[in-house]
């Protein structure tokens, strides 16, 4: 009995210590919705093209809502990336608000610790 539990622990042993290739593969890829800052959309168009590129990829994720008068476009730094805000709106209210990621920010910042989000500014 007892050769029975050792053998038992050897085998539980070995297959705790077996990896599959799977394991391997590190983190999942962050899916780029635009959802938030983190998951923004990278933007790898140059400046005269990029406005109808963003507004392309808005209205592919959120066929239903438009640009109205009242929607905005803001462009906005976030820890060392300039990312623009783009909010959608359709004429039943419902919106939302995309992200693109342009880049890093080269430009020099009076307050490079301040971490702004769409909603709070945290100093």
């Amino acid at each position: 009995m007892r050769h029975l539990h050792l053998l038992l622990l050897m085998v539980g042993v070995v297959f705790a210590s077996t990896r599959s290739p799977a394991d391997d593969q590190g983190p999942p890829q962050l899916t780029r919705d635009g959802s938030s800052f983190e998951r923004a959309i990278i933007v790898n168009v140059p400046e005269p093209k990029r406005t109808d590129w963003e507004m392309s990829q808005a209205f592919q994720r959120h066929p239903e809502l438009g640009f109205l008068p009242d929607s905005q476009r803001t462009e906005l730094p976030h820890l060392g990336r300039l990312y623009h805000i783009c909010e959608l709106r359709a004429k039943t209210g419902k919106r939302a608000i995309i992200y693109f990621d342009l880049g890093e920010d080269e430009l020099p910042r009076p307050n490079q610790a301040m971490q702004v989000t769409a909603t709070r500014v945290y100093v």
